[in-house]
């Protein structure tokens, strides 16, 4: 008898909990915890082809590039509903003159909405290379400036754009 009113307690704590979890807001390092612990839920990978401009010698080039993009999903799932936590973005293209972007975005949900975004890109040419780092803001994301982002000069249609494509694989991953 005591241990089924253990197992009772136990069932209704976890169940607290999960509402919890759902209901709260959580930090950043509560999401990234979560995640490492639970691990991803889904991922999906695609192939890139792309090209860049680029001027040499007064005249405007065009250089094709391939390359590859993963999304890793991390959710917290209870049974009866699925959080989506947050999504692992990484872009690699690599280019015919040896050169070579990479984008990894990290982006942080919370009930169902994202409000932050982490944003690391490498960009190499030749024996150079160039890593910048940016924290976005979501609810700043209207007011932010271009200025600074190397591999888009559209910050805020990128980040839609990321957002529209996690959320319609989480969707799809948890139907």
């Amino acid at each position: 008898m005591k241990k089924l009113i253990l197992l009772l307690v136990i069932l209704s704590a976890k169940v607290v909990c999960a509402q919890d979890l759902y209901k709260s807001d959580l930090s950043i390092r509560q999401i990234d915890s979560i995640a490492e612990i639970n691990g991803r839920s889904g991922i999906a990978e695609g192939q890139i082809n792309s090209e860049k401009q680029i001027f040499s010698g007064g005249k405007q080039k065009y250089i094709k590039g391939e390359g590859q993009s993963t999304v890793a999903l991390y959710s917290y799932d209870t049974g009866k509903f699925t959080r989506l936590l947050k999504a692992d973005y990484h872009r690699n293209i690599r280019y015919a003159d040896k050169s070579s972007e990479e984008v990894f975005g990290r982006f942080y949900y919370t009930e169902k909405k994202l409000f932050f975004v982490k944003v690391t890109e490498i960009i190499k040419d030749g024996k150079e290379e160039k890593t910048i780092d940016h924290d976005i803001d979501v609810s700043k994301l209207d007011s932010l400036k271009n200025d600074g982002f190397l591999f888009t000069d559209n910050i805020r249609k990128w980040v839609v754009q990321v957002d529209n494509s996690i959320i319609a694989l989480c969707k799809k991953q948890h139907k």
